[in-house]
């Protein structure tokens, strides 16, 4: 059996609030896979709307192929967390393209806003990108 692989594509965010203390919010998402951080670049200034379109390759796919997106607003000193989503099951994806827009959600289970991602699920490596 092949080796899997996934292309993740974080696209954009759109938060319900606004966490910058002087000017608009810089968000960011972060996630770990595989023991490893992974994160967006910060988007300056982009208060309520971020966009991103950026690939992580997370090869290969090992138990358990569970992620929890998180969002954080940048700051000098701490970044303040926005809210994570549910947890994205990659080994019950089949193969192919899934599009999904997930919840962000506080520590106390407020709705915060929304993330967009694109999950390209392979049997083998065949484009560049972020690696785990």
């Amino acid at each position: 059996m092949a080796e899997r692989f996934a292309d993740l594509v974080i696209v954009s965010a759109q938060f319900l609030t606004d966490h910058g203390r002087l000017t608009k919010q810089d968000p960011y998402i972060a996630f770990e896979y595989n023991g490893t951080m992974f994160k967006t670049t910060v988007k300056k200034r982009a208060g309520l709307n971020a966009s991103w379109n950026e690939r992580f390759r997370l090869k290969p796919l090992r138990q358990p192929n569970e992620l929890f997106l998180q969002a954080f607003a940048s700051n000098l000193i701490t970044d303040d967390f926005i809210g994570e989503t549910g947890m994205v099951k990659l080994n019950e994806l089949g193969l192919g393209q899934v599009e999904s827009e997930m919840a962000l959600w506080d520590k106390d289970k407020q709705k915060r806003g929304v993330v967009k991602i694109n999950i390209h699920m392979r049997d083998h490596e065949t484009s560049s990108g972020a690696e785990s």
